[in-house]
């Protein structure tokens, strides 16, 4: 997992990269990481974060979905946010 912060400033917290290897996919890794970022955004009084995922990532929409996140339409990516 790889997530940066945008600035103090915005307290906007930006995922850049969330992956589970194939060969442990399915076994809710995916949603340990996702829930530990959010409390670490949490934990830094962020209030939103942002994460992007490709159009074909259905399984990766559908985690982000399931957990809260909003879809943003952008027509060179899926973006989801997420607010505390």
């Amino acid at each position: 997992m790889h997530c940066t912060k945008t600035g103090d400033a915005s307290k906007i917290a930006v995922i850049h990269l969330l992956a589970t290897a194939p060969k442990y996919q399915g076994q809710g890794i995916g949603r340990k990481m996702l829930e530990e970022a959010v409390a670490i955004c949490r934990a830094e009084n962020d209030i939103s974060i942002r994460l992007d995922t490709l159009p074909w990532n259905v399984p990766g929409k559908k985690l982000y979905e399931g957990f809260g996140f909003k879809y943003i339409v952008d027509p060179q990516s899926v973006q989801f946010t997420f607010s505390s």
